[in-house]
């Protein structure tokens, strides 16, 4: 991205002169409340086209095609009014993957993130820290290339953490996606990532 300014009315609310994330890096975006880091997720994401500057993929702009590649996990999961299972395994329905397989790749995901007992709980009922454990397997599920995630471990207890540091590093090395993280904890970044851009 270059030259990239986000405004509302004559106020910036983001400013970004140039920027690189890199393909299968993990960079953590990080700065204080207020500094444009949702928003920023939101541009490259493609929810936000009101904009000035470029953002390119792989030097392309962004297009439809692409969407398809790209997977935004907000801060407050927007869950189905569905069981658990049926919420992760969405993603996959709609890129038509078969019924056993999505079946089969929810399974995993529970597995690895220790969610597996809220299968078949309805996920209006679970509780801050599940509902981002599920909105982190929904957002792998469909194994996007550019993974953005905006303070995906806030609500949840300490214990929880290491499981989903781990299965982000996992997806990482495994798949060599892209990973956008966004967190206020200075030390988790340097943990699990490569590269870290502060905004001010």
């Amino acid at each position: 991205m270059s030259n990239l300014t986000k405004r509302v009315g004559r106020s910036f609310v983001l400013s970004v002169g140039e920027a690189v994330f890199g393909p299968g890096e993990i960079t953590g975006l990080t700065g204080p409340n207020g500094s444009g880091k949702t928003t920023l997720l939101n541009l490259i994401a493609g929810l936000d086209g009101d904009f000035e500057g470029r953002i390119l993929y792989d030097g392309r702009p962004f297009s439809r095609e692409l969407r398809k590649r790209v997977t935004l996990c907000f801060q407050t999961p927007f869950l189905l009014n569905r069981s658990v299972s049926a919420n992760i395994e969405y993603p996959l329905k709609i890129r038509k993957m078969n019924g056993e397989a999505a079946k089969r790749r929810a399974a995993e995901l529970m597995a690895e993130l220790g969610i597996e007992r809220l299968a078949k709980k309805n996920a209006a009922r679970l509780s801050g820290g599940e509902s981002q454990k599920v909105a982190l397997a929904r957002a792998l599920a469909p194994e996007p290339e550019l993974l953005l995630l905006d303070e995906p471990f806030s609500s949840v207890d300490e214990s929880s953490v290491p499981d989903m540091e781990r299965c982000l590093t996992e997806y990482n090395r495994r798949t060599n996606a892209t990973i956008i993280l966004v967190s206020h904890d200075r030390r988790q970044i340097e943990k699990l990532c490569g590269g870290i851009v502060v905004l001010t």
